[in-house]
């Protein structure tokens, strides 16, 4: 006991004990903690304690546990008894803020406090699920027994579903996929370099049209690609090289077909959403990314990380040709480059069946994944940053 606590017990009218009259109440231990106990602690005022419980309510956003702890702590003081439970249980009724959950507990009969608290807490567990699919931030389902996290509207997710499944985004009734999205900026069109439309329109005066440079039909000479006298295989080809504009459509078209993009452009090691792929193929003409199905299922397998995936949202055509390309879709992903450790997020397009890996020409500039890589017409050309293979 401190000096202060001493002068204090010395002044203090300690009664004797009545059992013992000729005793010293000052040397009797739990005599002197009972009357110091009268001296520090304030006389409890049981009207005002309960008159703080009574008029204590759920604040904004306070979880429901945080409340009910708030309430057993203030209902401690109040000397409500055998009445306790009831009391709290009342308190948790009128003072919460969900004025729905309220009703349904005053609709039911012989309401305890272990049902009004269960209540409580589902509603709160469920509202908290529901807001989270509604602003689709994170999403479970279930893959071979397996519980994962993911989230479609620009957070990273591991082990994506397949393209279609119901936790995608549909497009509006009435458009087709990926017309949902909002075009880019305006360009011009690539088949005949004209501003006022895209290669689609049937304005375009390069349709039907032949080109002198490649014999290829549907755009000039002065925008052609390819080399002359380029043909192109129209049958057990694979598409390596593709070429796009930004229209509405989001449209991408293919110049290269079978080996003839293998001859003219490289390969580099990535990293697609942290999973590795190897030999993917640099293309200076194409300005969209490509990876096959069976890549596809394999990163899927590895726990991808991807954002933004969304079936269909890219129409490929084959250069001269209206019929799409099948697609599965689209998704977002990190791509790292194994040779140098530089990343960038790029877009993916994902093919309906096999076919070459693709990098495109911004992607890879981003990337500068090679000491340089073959340009359209078969040019070598740097990568940013890079004059002689050497660096920066």
């Amino acid at each position: 006991m401190g000096r202060e606590c001493l002068d204090i017990l010395k002044n203090l009218d300690i009664p004797p004990d009545t059992a013992n009259p000729n005793a010293d109440p000052r040397e009797d231990p739990a005599k002197i903690i009972e009357a110091l106990d009268k001296h520090f602690k304030p006389l409890r005022n049981t009207v005002y304690e309960r008159y703080k419980f009574n008029t204590c309510e759920q604040a904004q956003g306070e979880k429901i546990e945080t409340y009910v702890a708030r309430l057993r702590k203030l209902i401690s003081t109040c000397d409500y008894g055998e009445l306790k439970d009831e009391m709290l249980r009342d308190r948790i009724v009128l003072g919460i803020r969900d004025n729905k959950v309220r009703t349904r507990l005053l609709k039911k009969k012989n309401l305890t406090l272990q049902d009004a608290l269960d209540e409580c807490k589902t509603n709160e567990t469920t509202s908290r699920q529901i807001k989270v699919i509604e602003n689709g931030e994170t999403v479970n389902y279930t893959s071979n027994g397996e519980t994962v996290n993911y989230t479609s509207k620009g957070t990273t997710h591991r082990g994506p579903p397949n393209f279609g499944e119901e936790t995608f985004p549909r497009s509006p009734r009435g458009l087709g996929a990926g017309a949902s999205r909002k075009p880019k900026a305006a360009g011009s069109c690539f088949a005949c370099g004209r501003s006022d439309h895209f290669a689609k329109d049937d304005r375009c005066p390069a349709r039907g049209r032949k080109c002198s440079n490649c014999g290829m039909l549907n755009h000039f000479r002065a925008v052609c690609r390819g080399k002359r006298g380029q043909e192109v295989k129209k049958s057990g080809s694979t598409c390596n090289s593709v070429e796009g504009e930004t229209d509405p459509g989001t449209d991408h078209y293919v110049f290269s077909m079978g080996g003839q993009a293998q001859k003219r452009a490289g390969t580099i090691d990535v990293k697609i959403g942290g999973v590795g792929v190897a030999g993917i193929l640099i293309d200076s003409g194409a300005t969209c990314n490509i990876i096959s199905k069976g890549t596809w299922e394999s990163l899927k397998g590895q726990r991808v990380e991807v954002r933004d995936q969304r079936k269909g949202g890219r129409n490929l055509y084959a250069y001269g040709s209206n019929k799409p390309l099948p697609t599965l879709g689209t998704f977002k992903a990190e791509v790292v480059c194994l040779s140098n450790a530089a990343a960038t997020e790029a877009e993916v397009v994902v093919m309906d069946g096999p076919g070459r890996n693709l990098l495109s020409k911004e992607t890879a500039e981003k990337l500068g994944g090679a000491a340089s890589w073959p340009s359209a017409d078969g040019s070598s050309k740097q990568p940013p940053g890079r004059s002689d293979g050497r660096g920066a």
